[in-house]
């Protein structure tokens, strides 16, 4: 079942649904999802053709039978609207950074924290880092670490897709990357950072949080973790 109310959905929740169940099926037949998203088959259609049409699924053919299935884009929007509904619900990733900004900021070393910073990779890609940490060096600002905030909310396979998006980062912009993970993904966040190669694994740190610490006592926790590992050597 998906994670969003099924009683007076809007348009975006509907296609949410859709977009899960067969995102959890892989190629699936038009009825199943009829019943999967909970739609009668006049509004499925709808859907599909809306879907298809947006590049957020595809259609393809089995045994003579008309299958769909998911594709990358329709998983990259799925991702960043569990992240939109995640932030709606719980304002925990914004308390963890006002509480982290208040502790840099009487600390010795100049940091700063800035959220929603864009900057471009060696790739020539432009980056919106969720979270940066900034220290001067030798007169100038530069971004020390990225840290990304992976919550009790989000499904294993969001919180797998925000490992990838910080091995990007990490690889193309060559700095540290915090992720600060809530103890239910640990598991799945942990083995997928060890198939990391070794000099891109090292500039990962994983940080547990448990789902009841509060802002303040994670904001610590990061704190200290940023001071021992990232900026001592920036």
């Amino acid at each position: 079942m998906s994670r969003y109310d099924r009683n007076h959905r809007s348009s975006t929740d509907i296609i949410v649904s859709i977009l899960e169940f067969v995102d959890s099926r892989g190629a699936t037949l038009k009825t199943h999802i009829l019943y999967g998203a909970n739609l009668n088959s006049k509004s499925l259609e709808k859907f599909l053709t809306k879907l298809i049409s947006t590049g957020l699924l595809m259609k393809t053919q089995e045994d003579g039978k008309d299958k769909y299935f998911i594709t990358a884009r329709g998983r990259i929007f799925l991702h960043h609207m569990g992240r939109a509904l995640n932030m709606l619900r719980d304002n925990k990733e914004v308390s963890v950074n006002r509480n982290l900004k208040e502790r840099l900021r009487t600390h010795e070393t100049p940091v700063k924290v800035k959220e929603g910073l864009v900057c471009k990779g060696s790739s020539g890609v432009h980056y919106v880092l969720p979270v940066a940490f900034i220290v001067n060096k030798s007169g100038e600002e530069e971004i020390a670490a990225v840290m990304e905030i992976i919550n009790s909310e989000m499904t294993p396979k969001e919180a797998i897709s925000i490992v990838a998006w910080t091995w990007t980062v990490t690889k193309d912009m060559g700095i540290t990357s915090l992720l600060l993970v809530d103890e239910s993904h640990l598991d799945t966040v942990t083995k997928v950072a060890e198939t990391l190669r070794e000099s891109e694994r090292n500039r990962i740190v994983i940080l547990r949080y448990g789902r009841y610490e509060s802002p303040e006592a994670i904001a610590r926790k990061v704190a200290n973790e940023l001071m021992k590992k990232v900026l001592i050597s920036a």
